[in-house]
């Protein structure tokens, strides 16, 4: 359930959510914490009324998706998944056990969709909020073609240090970077017991938000300050 506390910002109080337990920021391999609360914070601005997450993997990050759709910031939730892939980390569940532990907290189950398959033998979805958490720039390419009001995509800055598997993650915030459609923003910064320097990439369309969104979003972005409670 969303939950309010407060943050220095041009708001008084922003939106957060409660995300599953684990470590304070999540794992090495999940996406930061502190980066889900910015873009559940984003949701609450734009209101998207279907959104997309490419690349779910064990269920932690689809938390945000669920919580999105419980505090009604969305109409539908996507998720789409290389179903029954085991995780690469000992002791963690596979994604179909993370994924169906996550969706179990939906309150509306039919508005939820899941899809076992790669990406480019998904469904076309008019998705108006889309994140990208796979290795593949094709992916930030179909995104864009969608023209979403929001695309985020993670793990952006993990090749500058030194993982050569994220090559094309990196590439793919260099494309959406350099996007005329969109005013984005990139937080690689390390941060003490957090993950964030692996990159988050956020691109808001221009032309479909206003100036306090965006400096809504630089904010969040910039900031060091943490404003969400731990699970």
């Amino acid at each position: 359930m969303a939950k309010l506390f407060f943050v220095i910002s041009r708001f008084e109080f922003i939106e957060t959510f409660t995300l599953p337990p684990t470590t304070a920021a999540g794992a090495p391999d999940h996406i930061d914490a502190r980066h889900l609360q910015i873009l559940f914070a984003l949701a609450a601005e734009i209101h998207p009324r279907a959104a997309l997450f490419v690349g779910c993997g064990d269920g932690f990050s689809a938390s945000l998706f669920v919580a999105m759709l419980n505090a009604g910031f969305c109409e539908d939730i996507h998720l789409i998944t290389v179903e029954g892939r085991a995780t690469s980390v000992e002791g963690r569940k596979s994604e179909v056990e993370g994924i169906h532990e996550a969706l179990a907290r939906v309150r509306i189950p039919r508005r939820t969709h899941v899809y076992g398959c790669t990406p480019d033998r998904a469904p076309v979805i008019d998705a108006d909020f889309i994140l990208i958490a796979t290795n593949d720039h094709l992916d930030a390419e179909r995104a864009f073609s969608r023209k979403p009001v929001l695309i985020a995509i993670h793990d952006t800055h993990t090749f500058p240090l030194g993982d050569a598997t994220k090559a094309e993650a990196h590439e793919a915030g260099a494309l959406l970077r350099l996007h005329p459609d969109y005013t984005t923003f990139q937080d690689h910064k390390t941060r003490p017991d957090e993950y964030t320097e692996r990159g988050l990439t956020v691109g808001l369309r221009t032309d479909r938000v206003d100036n306090d969104t965006i400096s809504f979003a630089r904010d969040l972005m910039s900031t060091d300050q943490i404003w969400w409670k731990h699970a």
